[in-house]
């Protein structure tokens, strides 16, 4: 076992964070997810941060329909490094599938994560999101009232679209052919 240097940092991988969790060493509902190998601490949601994920689950659920499942702030499997736990996540399949394991990037349809403080971090996700092959990505940024999408992966792992959306708009559903009013998604 390698002794660590003062100001060193331990990175943990996907599988030693599972087994903390069922050993009681993290408490399942502590406010950290996993990132490239860094336990990083979530922030405390606002009042309109959490209902904006509850109308926008809601919302997604409708327009995706039966064969998916809209899962709130549950961790994703995107590497063996990251656990990363959205404010939103469509998944192909039904509850019953993730009872043992961790959706992944193949059984996602869309991630988003709602911001206010957390944008830089948010940001960075996006990087992780596609690296892992994630199609789309939306980021709901509370403070300036916008919708941020990010799509068309690119070989290099990263995003070749960038739309940014305000309320009036609308935006399309990935998948579905169908569109919502980004005022909906914002909570307007």
């Amino acid at each position: 076992m390698a002794v660590l240097e003062q100001g060193e940092r331990r990175k943990f991988t996907a599988e030693e964070v599972v087994l903390m969790l069922e050993r009681g060493i993290l408490d399942e509902d502590e406010p950290v997810e996993l990132l490239e190998g860094d336990l990083v601490l979530m922030s405390p949601q606002s009042p309109r941060h959490s209902v904006t994920t509850e109308e926008i689950a809601g919302i997604l659920q409708t327009v995706f329909g039966a064969g998916f499942f809209v899962l709130r702030h549950s961790s994703i499997k995107l590497s063996a490094e990251s656990l990363p736990e959205p404010d939103v996540t469509v998944v192909r399949g039904a509850a019953r599938d993730f009872r043992s394991r961790y959706a992944e990037p193949l059984d996602i349809a869309l991630v988003v994560e709602i911001s206010s403080s957390t944008r830089l971090k948010d940001r960075r996700k996006a990087t992780l999101y596609a690296r892992a092959g994630i199609a789309c990505y939306w980021l709901v940024d509370l403070d300036q009232n916008r919708l941020e999408v990010r799509s068309g992966l690119r070989s290099e792992g990263e995003y070749g679209l960038v739309q940014i959306l305000d309320p009036g708009e609308r935006v399309q559903v990935p998948g579905t052919g169908q569109e919502v009013e980004v005022n909906d998604v914002l909570g307007l």
